[in-house]
């Protein structure tokens, strides 16, 4: 069956000095933007992180990116974007009679078919479709975007950039990692650090 994929761009205020990355956590991904309501199966009042757990609980994710980030962990309101790419199989998968219940899946095509949508901060939307390479998998992050961006000030970050955060898929024997930039050709700054998504888990309301 294949699965739809869907990326959301929620726009809110821009980076200050002052900013708190652990605001991400209290403050909707949309606040300041003219959005009312979130699309369907998105919770009203979803922060950033939300939004992602709701990707890995709707599809088969390859990549996540977020785009324009703040240091408050809030998109910017002009530019700001969440980027998520899903995959389906082709019908080139491996001999399912010979895989164990829970074994790896296999399949006989180097690559996987692949949708990439976009929503701007008004929710138009545009998708194309194609083949991936890459056929790892994502799996829900440790991370949230606000502990991201705290490990990258504490290695030099510039506080008052928009960055771009990628969630990348164990591959190659690489365990799941982010990967964090900021890139202004113009005023020749270029920052890129790599982030293990090992966050201690973060206990929910109401969990045991």
């Amino acid at each position: 069956m294949k699965l739809a994929s869907l990326v959301l761009v929620l726009g809110s205020t821009g980076a200050c000095k002052k900013a708190s990355p652990s605001t991400v956590d209290q403050t909707p991904a949309h606040a300041g933007s003219a959005v009312a309501t979130p699309p369907a199966g998105v919770p009203a009042g979803a922060t950033l992180d939300q939004v992602i757990a709701h990707a890995f609980g709707t599809m088969t994710v390859n990549e996540v990116q977020v785009r324009h980030v703040g240091a408050n962990g809030r998109l910017d309101r002009a530019h700001g974007e969440v980027f998520v790419l899903s995959m389906y199989p082709t019908d080139k998968r491996g001999d399912e009679a010979k895989r164990r219940l829970g074994a790896p899946i296999e399949w006989n095509a180097d690559t996987m078919y692949a949708k990439f949508t976009t929503w701007n901060s008004v929710l138009n939307e545009t998708s194309t479709t194609g083949y991936h390479a890459n056929q790892a998998l994502a799996t829900r992050p440790a991370c949230t975007v606000g502990q991201v961006w705290k490990r990258a000030l504490a290695a030099g970050a510039p506080v008052e950039a928009l960055a771009k955060i990628t969630l990348k898929a164990g591959a190659d024997g690489r365990a799941q990692h982010w990967l964090f930039t900021v890139t202004d050709v113009p005023r020749k700054t270029y920052f890129r650090l790599e982030v293990a998504d090992d966050c201690p888990a973060i206990l929910e309301a109401g969990g045991n």
